[in-house]
């Protein structure tokens, strides 16, 4: 147990001080983000009248691209979202009153964006992925067995200690002792449900095959030959009924003939896991293929409707983000007092093997 936990934090660590500190950095990124850049998040007094309008302003400027969507922000900032050849996300905001672009640019490219990528990838595409995939795995495990050997279960003192005058190796011990047992849980959580973000499909399976459910066939609409795609409005009319009151978040829109037009919304008085709901349309006919209403989830997507708000800290509201600003240092901290204590050991070991062989024979 000792061999893991010192060797996964030992390889790991140093990817998870990155993680943790960009981690932190975007706990508050939509603030952030809107001090950033006012004009863009300027507020507006009312949502578009046509939501086709707004997508068809932001077209008019970059005709080239794909619109996937178009979604509101606070204040009813309205935002188009494109797709480009360099696989980058083009954000273009779009006034509601006047049907004016108000700018845009790369999200990827902004300084939240850059954080975000970061974050999840490490600035290396697909290959960071899959190491920022396994580094969570490795989290989750570095959660589970700190507290598995955490001093404390043999004697409460030996765990709760501070020995602040003592030798500077046991000092490293203490802190890296006492700031483990405090942020573990909340590391194996983060670590889990990071490995969703990165995992999706694997873990979304799992999650279906552990709970016995069958997992339902992803909504696609049948292309009809000469029929022009749903717009943002008609999906919006037909969504609305659906709804069930639940303020409008954005209508998605399809990049493949197979896809549907999603229209989602938002029940303002709903806790973090049960606030969304997803109404998916044929983008043909205009039918419903499927609703999703985090209200009244299965088992599997109880469990999936919390992985977001566990990782994000928004499941405490204000509280719990700024604990977790908090809980993203710890990863750094935990490596920097953990790498401390094994150069220490190292060098004890080398210093005890020089003087055996300085031993008369």
């Amino acid at each position: 147990m000792f061999t893991l936990h010192q060797f996964a934090g030992l390889f790991f660590g140093l990817i998870l001080l990155v993680i943790g500190l960009t981690g932190s950095a975007i706990v508050f990124w939509q603030p952030l983000d809107r001090q950033l850049n006012p004009e863009l998040y300027r507020p507006a007094q009312r949502v578009a009248a046509s939501m086709d309008r707004v997508v068809d302003a932001a077209r008019a400027h970059y005709p080239h691209s794909a619109p996937t969507g178009v979604f509101l922000r606070e204040g009813n900032v309205h935002v188009v979202n494109f797709t480009t050849p360099g696989d980058k996300r083009l954000q273009v905001f779009v006034d509601p009153e006047t049907y004016r672009v108000r700018g845009s640019r790369y999200w990827e490219e902004s300084l939240v964006g850059v954080l975000y990528k970061l974050h999840y990838t490490l600035l290396a595409g697909e290959a960071g992925e899959w190491i920022t995939g396994i580094s969570a795995v490795m989290l989750l495990a570095l959660g589970i067995t700190g507290v598995v050997l955490w001093p404390g279960w043999k004697k409460w003192q030996a765990g709760t200690s501070l020995r602040w005058r003592s030798h500077s190796r046991i000092v490293a011990y203490d802190l890296h002792k006492l700031s483990g047992i405090l942020t573990s849980v909340f590391l194996a959580i983060l670590g889990l449900t990071g490995a969703y973000f990165m995992f999706y499909e694997p873990f979304r399976a799992a999650v279906y095959a552990v709970t016995f459910t069958p997992e339902p066939p992803k909504p696609i609409s049948t292309p009809v030959t000469g029929r022009s795609p749903l717009g943002a409005d008609a999906a919006i009319a037909t969504a609305r009924p659906l709804l069930a009151g639940a303020e409008l978040y954005g209508v998605s829109l399809p990049t493949k003939p197979e896809g549907t037009v999603n229209v989602l919304g938002r029940f303002a008085l709903e806790g973090p896991a049960s606030r969304y709901i997803r109404v998916f349309l044929d983008q043909y006919s205009g039918q419903v293929r499927q609703v999703k209403d985090a209200r009244k989830p299965n088992t599997p997507e109880f469990i999936l409707n919390w992985m977001a708000p566990l990782h994000f800290g928004t499941y405490g509201g204000l509280f719990t983000q700024v604990m977790y600003l908090f809980v993203g240092l710890a990863p750094g901290g935990l490596f920097l007092t953990g790498f401390w204590l094994w150069l220490k050991k190292l060098r004890r070991s080398r210093v005890a093997a020089e003087s055996e062989q300085k031993l008369p024979v």
